[in-house]
């Protein structure tokens, strides 16, 4: 190709893969929080608010309050879970677009193979973190590592205050987006401390006052990350290595990663694919660095964006190992190693001379081509599942199901945390915000008594009841004296529960019978359906009711020994009028 149909070339597939991964987000983004996005939630009223606290918090053994803040931002301004989901797209069509024109600026002009960089970063099998806006904890380490280098690339000059500041300011950053960021740190900021160095020694007004803003951006990224791993350590769990082959094997799968989910598909042949460009790519830097007397600053950041990469994959390696090395396919994980082929495909285009530059930057932009195929079907695959997964929530919303099932399915598809779903829901529903703005209103009260199939017309409780999970399902634990009503239609013939003392108080000292009672209460009096004295459980419950018109169903909770006892206390569970 000729330089002018090569540039056009290259910009169409760019901006071509932009539009798709943005179409992609608005067809198949969900319109409620799942997975990890549910944790803005802790910090939206009326569950939370963002405090300094809550933004320093560490977040899975992560410290990462500049995606939280970013999150929580433009959930804030918008109202629209997609927004942070739109902006990963637009950051890494921004830096891919940026590797384009450093590369061009370098090399004199384009080249086809310069497809790498949209390739690499803009695929929609990196569905995942495209449809997920709290994603951007790994999407922001990744653009930002890459802008370091990229603009660090940008010329073999020393950096003069305004790209010393670029630069200072994604190294600053970097150690603020979590693990992600903090394990690539130690060789970017080793290299752009001696970078600064360099310039504090130079000639140049400009390249010193370039090389005083790079090292104290260095001392302030030291700072942020001795800062983030005093946090962090408070809230590290305890966890054994894994063997040394599953930690190597899992770091490599991490690093194969960088051509997309197809790399899972591929293996072995992903795997060494990979290491065979970082292993001649390193050997061609370093032999060049060697005959150098004065090595240019930029094949040492691409050194150090090597290196960088390494760390982070076996850095990651070491903590997840253990679930086994197949574990390093994960999907979440497919942006993160991106940089590595950037640094590839960058090096062999400008130190890797006429013939070699050409094989090595042709066989990736073909393996990425041939890659993006699967790519496409994972990342279909993947949101054709959840849209049937939240048409199967969004149907039990509009037929009315139990609040209890729609937790439950919201807990087996999108957030496995039954407690904080509840709340989550809670919210949703009192807002009016999806899946709730559709179909009959949702009274957020419902959520607050899941072991009840409707919010009680009263409690009479001298001790406060408490909703519990037990055996995987709701419980309303009530003490003795607690008389639930419910309100019965005239057309509702039967009844079910199931009773229970809870296990920890069966044959404690102290401990007593629990009579339970099940009343119908209507305006001629009370009649009593079911009495028993409950020792352990559970005990199943169906009544059918006797003629009646509108009336209540009173639940009643008693001590046998005809007093009231510290811990005569019962589960509540499954109550059904029908």
């Amino acid at each position: 190709m000729s330089v002018r149909p090569a540039t056009a070339f290259v910009l169409l597939v760019w901006a071509g893969m932009l539009v798709w991964a943005h179409v992609y987000i608005g067809t198949w983004a969900e319109r409620f929080p799942i997975h990890d996005d549910a944790t803005l939630w802790s910090l939206l009223p009326p569950q939370g608010a963002l405090t300094w606290q809550r933004l320093i918090e560490p977040y899975n053994v992560h410290f990462i309050p500049l995606p939280r803040l970013l999150h929580y931002a433009l959930y804030s301004l918008t109202g629209d879970l997609r927004a942070a989901m739109f902006l990963q797209a637009e950051l890494l069509g921004v830096i891919s677009l940026a590797w384009i024109l450093v590369t061009r600026r370098v090399r004199g002009r384009t080249a086809w193979t310069d497809v790498v960089f949209p390739l690499v970063f803009l695929h929609t099998g990196n569905a995942q973190n495209l449809l997920g806006g709290f994603q951007i904890a790994l999407t922001l380490p990744t653009v930002l590592a890459s802008a370091i280098v990229a603009a660090g690339s940008l010329s073999p000059d020393l950096p003069r205050p305004a790209r010393a500041g670029w630069i200072g300011l994604a190294l600053v950053c970097l150690p603020l987006c979590g693990g992600a960021g903090d394990i690539q740190t130690p060789a970017l900021m080793a290299w752009l401390a001696w970078v600064g160095w360099r310039g504090t020694r130079s000639a140049e007004r400009g390249e010193r006052s370039g090389g005083r803003i790079l090292l104290a951006s260095v001392g302030v990224c030291f700072a942020s990350c001795l800062a983030g791993l005093v946090l962090v350590s408070r809230t590290a769990p305890a966890s054994s290595p894994a063997a040394l082959r599953d930690i190597a094997l899992h770091a490599v799968a991490v690093l194969s990663l960088g051509i997309g989910p197809a790399a899972r598909d591929t293996w072995p042949a992903s795997g060494l694919f990979v290491l065979a460009l970082a292993a001649v790519t390193t050997w061609m830097l370093v032999r060049g660095v060697r005959r150098r007397t004065a090595p240019e600053i930029g094949r040492i950041g691409l050194l150090a964006s090597i290196a960088a990469t390494v760390c982070l994959a076996v850095g990651l390696s070491l903590v997840r190992a253990q679930f086994g090395w197949r574990n390093g396919f994960q999907p979440r994980y497919v942006t993160l190693t991106a940089p590595l082929l950037c640094a590839v495909h960058f090096a062999w285009s400008s130190y890797g001379g006429s013939a070699g530059g050409t094989l090595v930057r042709a066989a990736l932009a073909l393996a990425l081509a041939a890659a993006l195929p699967l790519n496409v079907r994972v990342g279909q695959a993947y949101a054709a599942q959840q849209s049937r997964r939240a048409a199967e929530l969004d149907a039990l919303v509009r037929n009315g199901a139990r609040a209890s099932e729609i937790v439950r399915c919201y807990s087996e598809h999108f957030y496995p945390y039954p407690a904080r779903t509840r709340g989550i829901l809670q919210t949703l529903a009192r807002e009016h915000r999806p899946p709730f703005d559709r179909g009959p209103a949702w009274a957020p009260e419902l959520f607050d008594y899941l072991a009840l199939d409707r919010v009680p017309t009263m409690i009479e409780a001298e001790v406060p009841y408490s909703l519990r999970i037990v055996d995987g399902g709701w419980a309303l634990l009530a003490r003795d004296g607690t008389r639930i009503h419910l309100a019965v239609h005239a057309r509702e013939t039967h009844c079910s529960a199931r009773i229970e003392v809870p296990p920890e108080l069966v044959g404690r000292r102290f401990s007593t019978v629990t009579r339970a009672r099940i009343e119908l209460a209507e305006a001629g009096g009370r009649r009593t359906l079911y009495e028993r004295e409950i020792a352990a459980g559970p005990e199943v419950v169906e009544l059918d009711l006797p003629p009646h018109g509108e009336c209540e169903l009173v639940l009643a909770t008693e001590s046998a020994a005809g007093e009231r006892v510290e811990r005569s206390w019962i589960y509540w569970m499954d109550v059904a009028i029908r």
